[in-house]
């Protein structure tokens, strides 16, 4: 059976007073903290539709990033539980993780009511489709 490669929206909910720099700033130690998970690459997210005179692949979206993985329970909980680490090291609300439409907001703060949010939303995309 093959496995199913998936794309994983993040996007930080930065506080109020951080401006476009130092939000770069964040999404790229994000970005590098990820590439040290199994990950198969993480890149920039885009923003909004791109002319057709455009040159280039599009407007990056600051404060967004698009984690390409294999979808796996193990490799989706480690995505989450290493965004919710640096989350405690930083300067930002919350991140919003978005896959296949569904979102999930996570915080720094550890609460019984997230872990349960995290595992019902982990469940819903890591469990084997019928197929």
């Amino acid at each position: 059976m093959a496995e199913q490669r998936s794309a994983l929206a993040i996007e930080l909910q930065p506080g109020p007073d951080t401006d476009d720099e130092e939000l770069a700033e964040l999404v790229g130690r994000l970005r590098g903290e990820l590439l040290d998970l199994e990950v198969e690459a993480v890149e920039p997210a885009k923003a909004g539709s791109v002319p057709a005179e455009a040159k280039g692949a599009g407007l990056l979206a600051i404060g967004g990033l698009v984690v390409q993985f294999v979808l796996r329970p193990d490799v989706l909980r480690g995505l989450v539980t290493g965004v919710q680490s640096w989350l405690g090291r930083q300067r930002v609300r919350s991140v919003k993780l978005t896959l296949d439409g569904d979102s999930c907001e996570v915080t720094g703060v550890s609460s019984a009511e997230q872990a349960r949010m995290i595992d019902t939303w982990i469940a819903r995309h890591a469990s084997p489709s019928p197929g």
